[in-house]
């Protein structure tokens, strides 16, 4: 039986929620939240995490001898619908190729940010759509 969040814990656990879905993401392209389920994990003493043999991260609360806790399996994808750059054509104009599930509908005269290399934003316009 767990014990309920105290309202730090919660306050905690919700920081950790919006930092989390606050990494620049898209399919094929994780590496910025397994960085930090690594860096998350790693700071604490009572969890493992390790990889399957297809790469999926799992993470195992660590336990004293007789102890027999049942597992907790929670998942989730580590991406979510996001651009992805296909090419850059000149200093002011890229292609970008979407990956995930949201009609073209909403992409007209949309801002969006552009994540670089060194995680630095940059505000763009999106000026066509090629649904071909």
């Amino acid at each position: 039986m767990f014990a309920m969040a105290t309202a730090a814990q919660r306050k905690q656990h919700e920081r950790w929620l919006i930092d989390l879905t606050a990494i620049p993401t898209a399919a094929g392209r994780e590496h910025r939240v397994i960085q930090y389920i690594e860096d998350w994990t790693a700071k604490r003493s009572n969890l493992k995490l390790t990889r399957d043999k297809v790469g999926n991260l799992l993470i195992a609360r660590t336990s004293k001898a007789g102890n027999r806790r049942k597992p907790l399996f929670i998942t989730a994808h580590l991406d979510h619908p996001a651009f992805v750059v296909r090419k850059v054509i000149d200093e002011r104009t890229i292609e970008l190729e979407f990956r995930g599930g949201v009609q073209d509908a909403y992409f007209h005269d949309a801002l969006i940010d552009i994540i670089d290399d060194d995680d630095q934003p940059h505000l763009a316009a999106i000026t066509h759509l090629n649904t071909a």
